[in-house]
C-alpha cells in the first residue's frame, strides 16, 4: 500500500498533502510478517479533496490485499475540515490588534532573532515591529481540529507575535523562542487583543448580527452543508447528539 500511494502522488493534486510511517512491519527479515500496520496523514485545502484522498486510500489497501492474499482493516483517529474564518469578526479583530499594537523588542531580543535566523540560513531582519494588514485567509497545506467549527459557528484566528519570522514549524527553531520573553510579550499582546475583541462582540450585538449575516450568505453561496468526515462508526457525535448540538448553536 504504501508503495502504491507514492506512485499514486504524482497524479494528485499539488494542494494535497500526504504522508505515511510504517508502525509494525514484521519481525526479521527473512520471515513472512503475519501482519503489518501503515498510518497515514491525508491533508486537502478541501473538506472534498481530504475525503476523495481518505477514498482512494482505502482502494489502496484493498488492492494490496488483492496482490497478497492479505485482509485489511482501518482505524480512523481522527479527520477535520479545512479552516474558514469569518470576514465581520476579522474586522474586530484587526481594530484591536491596530490598538494593542505590536511589543517593543529589546536589543537583546531583537539580536537572538538574528542569531536564530542566521542559524538557519533566512535573511537576518529579526523581529516584526509593523501591525501586518487584514487579508483574506488562505488554507495551508496543514490541518486543525478547529476546522470543524468554522462550519458551524462563525470563528475567526488570531495570529501573535510569539516566535521568529522564518523560523519552521515542528523544528528545533521553533522551539527556542517559546522560553523567551520574545514569545512572552507576544502572549501578552495577543491575550489583549482576544479579550478587547471578546469585549466587543458581547457588548455591541450589532457586530455578532454582521457576522452571522456574512456566515449565512457565504455558506450558502458556496453551497455548503457540513458533515463529520469521520466515518458513522468512529464518530463520538451520533447523529442525534449532533442535531442537538446544531439546535443550540442556532440559539
Amino acid at each position: 500500500m504504501d508503495i502504491g500511494w507514492d506512485v499514486l502522488r504524482e497524479h494528485l493534486p499539488p494542494t494535497q498533502r500526504s504522508h505515511s510511517v510504517i508502525k509494525d512491519g514484521g519481525i526479521q527479515p527473512n520471515v513472512v510478517p503475519d501482519h503489518a500496520k501503515i498510518w497515514f496523514f491525508f491533508r486537502e485545502t478541501s473538506a472534498q479533496g481530504a475525503n476523495d484522498m481518505y477514498l482512494k486510500a482505502k482502494k489502496m489497501a484493498e488492492g494490496a490485499c488483492m496482490m497478497t492474499g492479505a485482509t485489511w482493516k482501518e482505524n480512523v483517529l481522527s479527520a477535520c475540515w479545512p479552516n474558514w474564518d469569518n470576514k465581520g469578526i476579522a474586522e474586530v479583530v484587526q481594530a484591536n490588534i491596530e490598538l494593542v499594537g505590536m511589543p517593543k523588542w529589546s536589543e537583546e531580543e531583537q539580536a537572538l532573532a538574528k542569531k536564530i535566523q542566521k542559524a538557519i540560513n533566512k535573511k537576518e531582519v529579526g523581529l516584526q515591529t509593523k501591525i501586518t494588514p487584514l487579508k483574506p485567509a488562505v488554507q495551508s497545506g496543514g490541518s486543525n481540529d478547529a476546522g470543524d467549527i468554522t462550519w458551524v459557528v462563525p470563528h475567526v484566528r488570531i495570529t501573535f507575535p510569539g516566535n521568529v519570522p522564518g523560523a519552521e514549524f515542528h523544528n528545533w527553531s521553533a522551539g527556542i523562542v517559546t522560553a523567551t520573553s520574545i514569545s512572552h510579550k507576544g502572549e501578552v499582546v495577543g491575550a489583549k487583543v482576544l479579550t478587547g475583541s471578546m469585549l466587543d462582540l458581547m457588548t455591541k450585538p450589532e457586530l455578532l448580527a454582521k457576522a452571522k449575516d456574512w456566515f449565512n450568505k457565504e455558506l450558502a453561496a458556496m453551497g455548503v452543508t457540513y458533515k463529520p468526515l469521520l466515518p458513522p462508526e468512529t464518530s463520538l457525535l451520533s447523529s442525534s447528539m449532533w442535531k442537538r448540538w446544531e439546535n443550540i448553536v442556532n440559539r
